[in-house]
């Protein structure tokens, strides 16, 4: 999320010291907080420099104009669906939804997407929700992944090596979104938590 915000933020001509204060000033909340702080800036912060006088208002509504509004305001979610049918205990459980919520993560961050842009930034404004669901096959699975990519919301499922508990190859954890809470539950609402 930082990489994002440091990136967005200078492509839209901000200089490093005020890419860095208004990171630093909104705690890497959100693109749209660390621009509002940085266009709000009266000047009195040492990285204030002459070249943010000539930034207008015009940059920070095109910069929150390529964010669906609707969608970024609404509370997301991310949803783990872990295969119980494998057997895996409680601290592989953990570790395989940990991998699967950096991996949707990575996605997420590096998409293109404005959509997932908005989503990735509700989730994070929202505390970063995730709700650990049980499945009971593979299929069951594959088929969630389907329906949730057929939503355009993004997937990654967790394939283990074999290194401790199941077999090398076995599909372990999906993690769905995250995206909007009414969004997902279209999907996962008839899981049962884990």
């Amino acid at each position: 999320m930082e990489d994002e915000i440091r990136r967005g933020l200078l492509e839209m001509g901000f200089t490093n010291a005020q890419t860095e204060a208004g990171m630093r000033a909104t705690g890497c909340v959100s693109l749209e907080h660390a621009i509002q702080y940085i266009l709000s800036d009266d000047g009195t912060s040492q990285e204030t420099t002459a070249q943010q006088n000539l930034i207008t208002q015009e940059i920070l509504e095109s910069a929150l104009a390529s964010v669906s509004t609707d969608t970024a305001q609404k509370e997301c979610k991310m949803v783990m669906v872990v295969r119980t049918d494998l057997g895996m205990k409680n601290g592989k459980i953990a570790a395989q939804c940990g991998h699967a919520v950096l991996g949707a993560y990575r996605i997420i961050a590096s998409s293109k997407n404005p959509q997932h842009k908005s989503w990735l930034s509700a989730w994070s404004t929202f505390g970063e929700a995730k709700v650990a669901v049980k499945c009971n096959s593979e299929k069951e699975m594959e088929e969630l992944r389907t329906v949730a990519e057929s939503k355009n919301i993004i997937t990654y499922m967790v394939i283990d090596q074999g290194r401790t508990q199941i077999p090398a190859n076995s599909k372990t954890v999906l993690a769905i979104g995250p995206a909007p809470i009414d969004v997902i539950n279209e999907v996962t609402r008839h899981l049962k938590l884990l």
